[in-house]
């Protein structure tokens, strides 16, 4: 596989339908799908009753790189260390 190709496996992920996509589009459908049809339907097959969106917006907080955002409450202060 040259670099491209791991550029690709990188952006698209391992899922066959979503690799092979003929688009970058038609790839993010496929995906996107696949994540509402686990969120939705399999998750709650496990036993947690939490809703798709709540489950949702929990798995984009996780993806995003850095730290969590920072609390901008005015009136509270942190207590020093």
């Amino acid at each position: 596989m040259g670099d491209g190709g791991l550029d690709r496996l990188g952006i698209r992920g391992g899922f066959p339908r979503s690799y092979l996509a003929a688009t970058d589009a038609a790839s993010a459908t496929w995906r996107g799908n696949f994540i509402r049809t686990y969120l939705e339907r399999d998750i709650p097959e496990f036993g947690p009753r939490i809703p798709a969106q709540t489950l949702r917006r929990f798995w984009t907080m996780l993806a995003l790189p850095g730290r969590p955002p920072e609390r901008r409450d005015t009136g509270a202060q942190r207590a020093p260390a």
